[in-house]
């Protein structure tokens, strides 16, 4: 089985991969030159940033295109100028709240968590179950060193998404600050048991393709999994000696 994860949004760490149509090299816009590495970039992610660029120059006032730039420079961990943009999105969309997640990524990254908090709690406000906001609340709550408000927020994704590994690893940090050694330990131990419970997985390329060898026939469900992206999953069926390809996608609300 192969396919492509195309990363054209969020849902929800070296830089993911970017599965795009490959096309002609094109010239980078100059606002752009001085902030991406651009003599080190494969084409394609070029000419995903140059396009990009494009349709903010073409639509000034629409969230997804500033929201779509931000995450560009988010994807080559440019946290910092990624910031802007995504607070542009939520000014042209204060009802988007995927924008607002990716804020408070960025915010947590650029080491202001309590600005970061105050982003995931407005997601949460809105959507109290999205599991990317409780989890990136919790991380934050961590950095913060509100132990005990971290570690309710990474029990309270184990029972709403009990096979969310980033939530048991969270957790076994908190405990283990917290001195609960044995708790800790049994958190890491149910982190890597979810993280991959059997031999049919694979990592994504930088070009965002994977491939899985040696699954047996049947009917299965396919998951991927981002730690910032959150998860997504369709139903598949193997036949015997065939191949498949599965693409994903994670489009901006």
């Amino acid at each position: 089985m192969s396919g492509r994860w195309l990363d054209r949004g969020r849902r929800w760490g070296g830089p993911p991969a970017w599965a795009v149509a490959v096309g002609l090299a094109a010239p980078v816009p100059a606002a752009a030159q001085s902030e991406l590495p651009f003599d080190s970039m494969e084409p394609t992610v070029r000419r995903q940033f140059v396009e990009a660029v494009r349709g903010l120059e073409a639509a000034p006032l629409d969230a997804r295109a500033h929201g779509h730039l931000g995450m560009l420079y988010h994807a080559y961990e440019l946290h910092a100028s990624a910031e802007p943009y995504y607070r542009r999105a939520v000014d042209l969309a204060p009802g988007g709240i995927r924008w607002r997640y990716y804020l408070g990524v960025v915010l947590a990254a650029i080491g202001d968590p309590d600005a970061a908090v105050a982003q995931f709690d407005a997601v949460l406000a809105e959507a109290p179950g999205d599991i990317a906001a409780l989890l990136g609340r919790a991380e934050a709550d961590r950095t913060r060193n509100r132990l005990d408000d971290a570690l309710a927020g990474f029990r309270r994704v184990i029972t709403l998404a009990p096979r969310t590994p980033q939530a048991y690893g969270g957790a076994g940090q908190v405990l283990g600050r917290q001195g609960d050694l044995e708790g800790a330990v049994a958190r890491y131990e149910a982190a890597i048991k979810f993280a991959a419970d059997h031999p049919y997985v694979d990592k994504t390329r930088r070009d965002g393709g994977y491939k899985i060898t040696g699954i047996p026939p049947g009917k299965y469900t396919l998951s991927v999994w981002h730690s910032t992206l959150g998860l997504q999953e369709k139903k598949i069926q193997v036949t015997a000696g065939g191949k498949l390809r599965q693409d994903f996608s994670y489009m901006a609300n």
